[in-house]
């Protein structure tokens, strides 16, 4: 592992909240979010930025700011499920807020998720809806997100990515009793709700309290194409890397997505369709690969699945 260099100003014992941050290459964005997050109503924090080895003036913009809840780590580029398990074994209070470097806080954020873990001590993660902005900061739209648990529950366990991962707080006993943020590029959120459903509730707040930036390079919003092409690469490095064989991909990738594609033409309900190719293809891939390389497939395989049917 290459050596990490820190910069940690110490804020003593009174952090309620950590708020993490990883950032690659953010410069055009980074002062905003930064600014959203120290300019709070809550105050009681400490902010972990962790810079995934930046090669524009990224660090610069970090340093520039003398405010003692900044905790500034900087390590070579690992990628963002990497960096997201590295800053979090950071964290030294019972929440973990999350905030992407291009994305922006409510300044009431802080205290409106935090009061609300407070009141309900089984819940292992709250999020809130989200003021949808493009590049340029205007307004194209907003969420509305289910507020019922046992709905957010359901939807979770058929790997519905419904929930905006910078608008989060999760409880920290909670997290590090799963397998934490995994170490692949591109949904990385959906592969740990799947774990982290199991040890409480999931819990809504209505009200936006995070401007969300649809950015057209990203891999979430990005054009299809792009996306697909760059998920299928992210998908062969995880056989790679689990099985060691470079055509593991083109012997059952291929053919279940031929099965999920001339399927869902049969199918007149396609909800109930995604459910059932889901069950099929978990339990198929559960008895070649263990679970837990059939629950990071599978989200790779329904979130690719997304993109074909369009």
């Amino acid at each position: 592992m290459d050596k990490i260099i820190k910069k940690n100003r110490m804020i003593g014992n009174r952090a309620l909240v950590s708020v993490v941050m990883c950032c690659y290459n953010a410069e055009r964005y980074i002062k905003q979010t930064i600014d959203s997050v120290l300019n709070q109503t809550f105050r009681d924090f400490e902010f972990i930025v962790w810079n995934d080895g930046s090669t524009d003036s990224t660090e610069a913009i970090i340093k520039s700011y003398k405010d003692e809840r900044i905790r500034y780590f900087y390590h070579e580029n690992a990628g963002l499920g990497q960096s997201l398990k590295w800053a979090c074994e950071k964290v030294t209070s019972e929440y973990i807020a999350r905030i992407d470097a291009d994305d922006i806080c409510v300044e009431n954020r802080l205290e409106k998720e935090y009061h609300f873990m407070q009141s309900h001590p089984k819940c292992a993660l709250v999020f809130s809806g989200a003021i949808l902005i493009d590049e340029n900061d205007c307004i194209i739209g907003q969420t509305i997100p289910y507020t019922r648990p046992s709905i957010i529950r359901k939807l979770i366990k058929r790997f519905d990515s419904i929930i905006m991962h910078p608008s989060v707080m999760i409880r920290k006993s909670s997290y590090f009793k799963t397998q934490q943020y995994p170490l692949v590029e591109g949904f990385e959120d959906t592969v740990l709700w799947y774990q982290l459903i199991d040890q409480g509730d999931f819990c809504a707040i209505k009200e936006p309290l995070i401007k969300y930036r649809f950015l057209s390079n990203s891999l979430s919003h990005g054009y299809r194409q792009t996306k697909y092409r760059r998920v299928i690469v992210e998908l062969r490095k995880i056989i790679i890397k689990e099985f060691g064989m470079d055509t593991f991909d083109n012997n059952i990738h291929s053919a279940l997505f031929s099965q999920a594609k001339v399927e869902y033409k049969k199918q007149k309900n396609p909800h109930y369709h995604r459910k059932k190719i889901d069950e099929k293809l978990l339990n198929r891939l559960s008895r070649l690969l263990g679970e837990r390389s059939a629950l990071t497939l599978i989200c790779f395989i329904k979130n690719i699945y997304a993109m074909i049917k369009y």
